[in-house]
């Protein structure tokens, strides 16, 4: 059984998880290795697959994809090992960062001929690991488990990759909607069936994808609000797609700033010219869910002026451990026809904040789940480290404490008044 040398290992991921990498004391150490291709059958790792995970793990993703190319300069084969020296590189990019340069790093691995199908030892007699089924795992965990959005698009993404590589389809220009963030919209275009449904005011809806053309590329918007660049989506549907500028007037032109999920189907984009996005999925009865959005200003809410008529949270999307005790990912005060959403955000900066944005009751509509309170009639805030931590909502004999939480996003406590 060949293992790899401890010593080689060790030095590779030290200076691999700095700030600046030294990368000719990388190529010194990649020099002594007797065999740069040689595998722990048990562990099932090489060099590079170790570097990857003690890299990605440190939160040093942007070197990635160029310490993988220092590998192949010195000789690692991605084809070796039957496959699995590739394989095994690319399997390692799902559990090494959370971040976009993972998909970088696969491109190199899959340009370099890195297989998407490879023999291993989680694999039954006679069959192959594949790169998707890994890739699955990590991506319903993003979406449920984790409730990390931006992993979880980062992760979709490159899922889109790995099949369009399967296909014999281009991939190098598929990437993450982080590459569109400063960028200006030139065109939308609607794909799908009929017409984008228009409904007279700021609420519109769409069963299909959205494809928003930020310095020419597409930005693939999919009624899941799931967001991937993609410019094969666009290739395949030549006879189903629709210029829609006439319906986003406002934002062509415009640069995209951010990108924020609320939870898990809703979420809203920024623009530079004060404009705010807003996009959700909704269950409207048919056998797919529809994509519903609208444009706001992005003006401050003002919570303390805020006239709240009840405190709501999504049907069937409740964990609550009492009567008085719930966990969401955001909560909803509704006002006449407008709604202000409560969300945690800062989530990676290891601190949680509550934020609060306005829409209108329509895009807000699955918040429908009324918690059991008396009209509410005051409301006061709580404030740390400059951030907004805890909302109180005094209803009549009782409060509604609503606080940024570590796990789900926000907890929300229904206390008495002697509490």
């Amino acid at each position: 059984m060949e293992m790899l040398n401890s010593d080689h290992v060790d030095k590779l991921c030290g200076l691999a998880v700095k700030d600046a990498v030294d990368w000719a004391a990388f190529d010194t150490v990649l020099d002594a290795i007797e065999d740069i291709n040689a595998i722990d059958e048990e562990e099932e790792e090489t060099y590079p697959t170790s570097c990857i995970q003690n890299a990605g793990y440190g939160g040093y993703g942007a070197i990635l994809p160029e310490m993988i190319r220092h590998f192949l300069g010195k000789g690692y084969d991605v084809k070796a090992n039957d496959g699995r020296n590739g394989g095994l590189c690319l399997s390692a990019l799902c559990w090494s960062t959370y971040d976009q340069y993972i998909i970088d790093a696969a491109k190199v691995l899959l340009l370099a001929g890195a297989p998407l199908e490879y023999p291993s030892i989680d694999s039954e007699p006679g069959c192959l690991s594949r790169i998707l089924d890994d890739i699955s795992d990590k991506v319903s965990g993003a979406w449920v488990v984790d409730k990390d959005y931006s992993w979880a698009n980062i992760i979709e993404t490159y899922y889109q990759i790995v099949r369009a590589a399967e296909a014999g389809k281009p991939f190098d220009w598929i990437t993450t909607y982080h590459d569109c963030i400063g960028k200006r919209l030139d065109r939308v275009e609607f794909i799908g069936d009929g017409r984008l449904q228009t409904a007279g005011n700021a609420v519109a809806g769409f069963d299909g994808s959205l494809v928003f053309w930020f310095d020419g590329m597409p930005l693939v918007i999919s009624n899941n609000v799931e967001f991937i660049v993609n410019p094969n989506t666009v290739k395949d549907n030549p006879n189903s797609s629709t210029n829609v500028d006439d319906v986003f007037p406002s934002l062509i032109g415009s640069a995209l700033l951010d990108l924020t999920y609320i939870d898990q189907i809703t979420c809203f984009l920024d623009f530079d010219n004060g404009k705010r996005l807003f996009i959700t999925s909704i269950d409207d009865g048919a056998e797919e869910r529809k994509g519903l959005f609208e444009i706001r200003q992005s003006d401050p809410v003002r919570l303390l002026e805020t006239e709240v008529e009840r405190v709501c949270i999504r049907c069937g999307r409740t964990y609550a451990e009492n009567q008085n005790e719930y966990e969401e990912e955001a909560a909803a005060l509704i006002q006449g026809n407008a709604a202000t959403l409560l969300f945690s955000a800062d989530r990676r900066k290891g601190r949680r904040a509550i934020r609060a944005v306005s829409c209108s009751l329509d895009l807000a509509r699955e918040f429908n789940r009324a918690l059991p309170l008396e009209k509410p009639d005051a409301v006061k805030l709580f404030r740390k480290h400059g951030m907004l931590t805890k909302v109180r909502i005094r209803c009549g004999e009782a409060s509604l404490v609503v606080q940024a939480d570590d796990d789900e996003g926000l907890k929300l406590t229904v206390r008495s008044s002697e509490e």
